[in-house]
């Protein structure tokens, strides 16, 4: 489930532009879940893509991999965030057990 939402309809959604909206009814295999124009439920198209990648792990793989090659500098930047996120983490983890006398 989606947590809080405004109820919108398909048509009011596609008039004002928006890409995502919120029915309140359950799709076809019961999720009540925000929805797309283009794929329909998030929640089934999330079920989808796992069992793709379940029953075939390496056309994921070469998917992932063209996306990266295609989308470099986006993949570089996001990697360099999150490794400065895990930076910060681990100083502050560190700086906790000091606090608390117990350095490594």
């Amino acid at each position: 489930m989606c947590g809080e939402m405004k109820i919108i309809s398909r048509q009011e959604a596609k008039v004002l532009g928006l890409k995502r909206y919120f029915t309140g009814k359950p799709c076809k295999y019961g999720h009540i879940c925000e929805r797309s124009f283009s794929r329909g439920c998030f929640t089934c198209e999330r079920e989808k893509t796992r069992e793709r990648r379940r029953y075939n792990p390496e056309q994921h793989r070469e998917q992932h991999r063209r996306w990266r090659e295609k989308n470099r500098e986006y993949h570089l930047a996001r990697c360099r965030y999150y490794a400065q996120q895990r930076s910060l983490k681990l100083r502050r983890a560190l700086a906790v057990l000091h606090e608390l006398g117990l350095d490594l």
